[in-house]
């Protein structure tokens, strides 16, 4: 197949298209106005457009499929446990596809106080701390990040205060709440997260995983944050908080082609109308 040269004539072109075989040379003149070209040029232009526009949102639909599964617990006193179930990342046969894997915890509290009294010869200021610390742990699955750190632990949501207190004034040992040398911390609402994409190697070991179309547990276990320092030989005792809170489970995933395709119609049918109205001026 050889192609010619476009003659220039005035404001028209021609395009010539010269097909070759073995027994014969046909020539095929196709002449278009230059208005012809260009209107076709803005056409193409248009409909690149459109396309790079379904390109780049499709992708970032399929990118952006995720499954959230929250279970929440409380409020209670700490000290306790609690078993939370969820569900395992289902396939569906093999059309979907897990990318990620994340696992957080979120730690409320609310309430509680604590007092610290000055029973050494000394004064000194006083810090306390009041308040709770959760974490999650399973044998069904891993909770271990990609440096093998673990996900969701130790969580705190505490209340910190400081005060001078005097020396022991007397009012004999354990907490007395007399004279110049005692503080008592009110315990604030506060609330706290942690958690970290599991490591993608470890989803299919335990005793479930995170894959299958069953469902495994995690226990969140909720303790009392109580800490005194800065003072040697202070007594202190707190009063119970209240702990409520939630852990998360994310999957990310591709989704089947079939969603892909459903999810995609809207866009092909606006690419659709959107070339026809530009047909109809052009």
């Amino acid at each position: 197949m050889a192609v010619g040269y476009p003659d220039y004539k005035d404001s028209h072109l021609s395009a010539v298209l010269f097909l070759d075989s073995a027994d014969q040379t046909k020539a095929i003149f196709a002449p278009m106005t230059l208005g012809t070209v260009q209107r076709s040029a803005r056409r193409a232009v248009r409909l690149g457009a459109l396309a790079v526009v379904v390109g780049l949102c499709l992708p970032a639909q399929v990118q952006a499929a995720q499954i959230v599964q929250m279970e929440s617990f409380g409020p209670n006193t700490p000290n306790y446990n609690v078993n939370l179930t969820f569900n395992q990342f289902d396939t569906l046969g093999g059309r979907r596809t897990l990318t990620a894997v994340k696992v957080s915890l979120t730690l409320n509290v609310s309430g509680g106080d604590a007092t610290a009294d000055n029973d050494g010869v000394n004064p000194g200021t006083v810090t306390i701390t009041i308040g709770g610390a959760g974490s999650l742990s399973s044998t069904d699955v891993l909770l271990l990040n990609s440096s093998f750190q673990s996900i969701a632990q130790n969580v705190q949501a505490v209340t910190t205060g400081s005060q001078y207190l005097t020396a022991d004034d007397g009012d004999g040992p354990g907490v007395q709440t007399t004279g110049t040398d005692w503080y008592t911390l009110i315990g604030q609402s506060q609330s706290s997260s942690g958690g970290d994409f599991v490591n993608s190697g470890l989803w299919t070991i335990g005793a479930k995983g995170y894959i299958g179309t069953g469902t495994f547990q995690l226990t969140a276990a909720v303790t009392t944050s109580f800490n005194i320092s800065g003072i040697s030989g202070a007594a202190g005792e707190f009063n119970p908080i209240a702990a409520d809170g939630a852990a998360t489970v994310t999957y990310y995933y591709v989704p089947e082609p079939e969603a892909w395709a459903i999810a995609s119609l809207p866009l092909l049918g606006l690419v659709g109308i959107a070339l026809r109205r530009r047909a109809r001026r052009d």
